[in-house]
């Protein structure tokens, strides 16, 4: 769901009406936003990011991750090479 032009409960909204179904049906949801407006500190600002799921164990990382990690900790979990600038990231730990 793009939440860039809407309200940030019309996100929440989209959210509640899906994620729970997806996690009941065993899914890992990652979820995440690329916009940390006005913060544009490491060219994107602090964004919030979480990860849900039945096998997911509940913490906190504080570590600076970015797109490339994102797409490192997917490649890592599903066993695949890591791509690109993926390959020197701090893998989101999924």
């Amino acid at each position: 769901n793009d939440d860039h032009d809407c309200a940030p409960s019309s996100g929440d909204a989209w959210l509640a009406a899906h994620v729970p179904a997806w996690i009941a049906h065993g899914a890992e949801v990652f979820i995440t936003y690329d916009t940390g407006n006005p913060d544009t500190t490491h060219g994107g600002g602090h964004v919030y990011a979480a990860l849900a799921g039945d096998s997911i164990t509940p913490a906190t990382d504080g570590a600076l991750m970015d797109h490339y990690s994102a797409l490192a900790g997917v490649e890592k979990a599903f066993g695949l090479p890591l791509l690109g600038g993926a390959k020197t990231a701090r893998p989101v730990p999924f």
